[in-house]
C-alpha cells in the first residue's frame, strides 16, 4: 500500500491517541484538516488490526473500537453497560491465572484482553437510587 498524505496523518492520529476510539472518531478529527475518506479509514485500522499495531474491540456497543496496542502489556477492561465509559485496569491475579491456564494446555499467549461488563459508580447512582431508599 502507498504511504499516502491522508495515512501519514491517519498513522499519527492512531499513534499519539492512548484512549478507545472508533473509525468515526477518527474520521472526524481528521476531515478538516486532511481530505479522506471513511474507507481510507477503515482499510488502515484493518491493516494495523492484521499488523498487531491496533486491537480491535466490541464492547456491544453496536459499533467496533480499536487501541493503540504496539509495545503495550496486556490489560483489562471495565465496561460501563449505560453511559458506555471504559475503564482499563491491571490484575496479577488475572495475569496468574491467564499464565497457569496457558501452561496447563502448553499455549504460548502474546496478548489477552479481559472485558468486566456492570455499571460505573455514576450510573450506579442513578440507576439504583430507589433501591437505597428503602
Amino acid at each position: 500500500m502507498k504511504f499516502t498524505k491522508q495515512r501519514e496523518a491517519l498513522a499519527k492520529k492512531i499513534f499519539s491517541t492512548r484512549s478507545h476510539f472508533s473509525a468515526q472518531d477518527i474520521y472526524e478529527s481528521l476531515k478538516d484538516r486532511v481530505q479522506i475518506s471513511r474507507a481510507t479509514v477503515y482499510r488502515t485500522l484493518n491493516l494495523l488490526v492484521e499488523n498487531h499495531i491496533i486491537e480491535e474491540h466490541d464492547f456491544g456497543r453496536g459499533k467496533k473500537f480499536y487501541e493503540f496496542i504496539l509495545g503495550l502489556e496486556s490489560h483489562n477492561h471495565l465496561i460501563c453497560l449505560r453511559c458506555g465509559k471504559i475503564e482499563e485496569f491491571k490484575s496479577d491475579l488475572i495475569e496468574k491465572v491467564v499464565d497457569e491456564i496457558a501452561r496447563e494446555r502448553n499455549f504460548k499467549v502474546s496478548r489477552y484482553s479481559f472485558n468486566v461488563y456492570g455499571y460505573c459508580s455514576e450510573c450506579q447512582k442513578e440507576l439504583f437510587k430507589d433501591e437505597k431508599r428503602k
